[in-house]
């Protein structure tokens, strides 16, 4: 005779879960999955216990699994993290420009600049020859001010410089200009502009002990 069959409860199905958004959707799914990570590591702690044995090489195995989950996991969100900062923080590329539709010249702050920093090349015809290279190979810049900058800073690499004067000059300038003196004549060489910058400096300083004693016989004794 058969046996009758029992009656089996049927199992509810689970509604689906809704989120509001992403953002939700992280949050409910994030709590759940960490606490069950921290309840499973908390049972990992537990076989600490008297009841079981262990050696220092399987701790330290243990140890160094679950820091290597965790490494790679907020390494995920690091990864992510930067990918959107990228994305948000990211600027349209600057607009290349050829030569001629630059409108380029020697303004009188790229002067003061190359006087500055290099006093022995000729700002015009230095100019000039970047001109020529810029039209003879094609050159498109975003700035082309930054890139006649440039041009000085790596003349060799680039097609050269035109001295104004021969930069042994750089060191007698600098002498010149903190005591006002004259720049070199055309044709004039090194030696004979160190000779004149000397009188002249020897000059100056009889003058100015001249004008310093001036002022002490004013004073009473």
């Amino acid at each position: 005779m058969a046996t009758p069959a029992k009656n089996v409860p049927m199992q509810k199905r689970r509604e689906p879960v809704s989120y509001k958004d992403a953002a939700d959707r992280f949050k409910q799914i994030g709590q759940k999955r960490l606490k069950a990570a921290v309840k499973m590591i908390g049972l990992i702690g537990n076989l600490s216990g008297a009841g079981y044995e262990f050696t220092d090489e399987q701790v330290e195995k243990i140890r160094s699994t679950l820091q290597e989950a965790t490494d790679n996991a907020m390494a995920r969100f690091d990864k992510e993290r930067k990918k959107t900062l990228t994305s948000n923080c990211s600027m349209p590329k600057p607009k290349l420009v050829d030569f001629e539709s630059s409108g380029f010249v020697l303004t009188d702050a790229l002067r003061n600049w190359l006087v500055s920093e290099y006093p022995t090349i000729d700002a015009d015809k230095t100019y000039e020859l970047f001109c020529d290279h810029a039209l003879a190979k094609g050159w498109v810049y975003a700035s082309w001010s930054a890139a006649f900058r440039n041009y000085i800073r790596r003349a060799k690499e680039y097609g050269g410089v035109v001295y104004a004067y021969d930069p042994a000059f750089v060191p007698l300038l600098k002498w010149a200009s903190d005591i006002d003196f004259r720049k070199p004549h055309e044709g004039e060489s090194v030696g004979v502009y160190r000779t004149k910058l000397k009188e002249f400096d020897a000059e100056l300083a009889v003058k100015q002990k001249g004008m310093f004693d001036n002022v002490i016989r004013r004073f009473p004794k």
